[in-house]
């Protein structure tokens, strides 16, 4: 890791931030966050697709999911697909996601 990490952000289906950095992997550093708004405190999953795609752009990039993780079900789906970090609070706030299930991904 180079001691930097940049969040892509994306709400409804809209990329933000200023020019168009999420089609230029090769100024991302390592490490990057996905994150959509739009699914920020909701129960839909976290959006694979987008997580799948920015993999896609650059290899060897680490990626922290971040937007609409439920349970420990979602966080597998994650590590299946490449991602070995994700920010969690509504489901721990709710209850959906234990200390035991993080236990059991470690």
């Amino acid at each position: 890791m180079d001691g930097h990490i940049l969040s892509l952000d994306q709400k409804d289906g809209f990329e933000l931030g200023s020019s168009g950095i999420v089609h230029k992997p090769y100024l991302w550093p390592d490490t990057i966050i996905s994150m959509d708004l739009t699914r920020v405190g909701q129960t839909g999953g976290p959006n694979l697709e987008r997580i799948r795609n920015l993999g896609a752009k650059r290899a060897g990039l680490d990626i922290v999911a971040a937007g609409g993780i439920r349970d420990i079900d979602d966080l597998i789906d994650l590590k299946a697909n490449g991602v070995n970090h994700a920010l969690v609070a509504t489901a721990l706030h709710n209850g959906k996601l234990r200390r035991s299930d993080l236990e059991r991904l470690c």
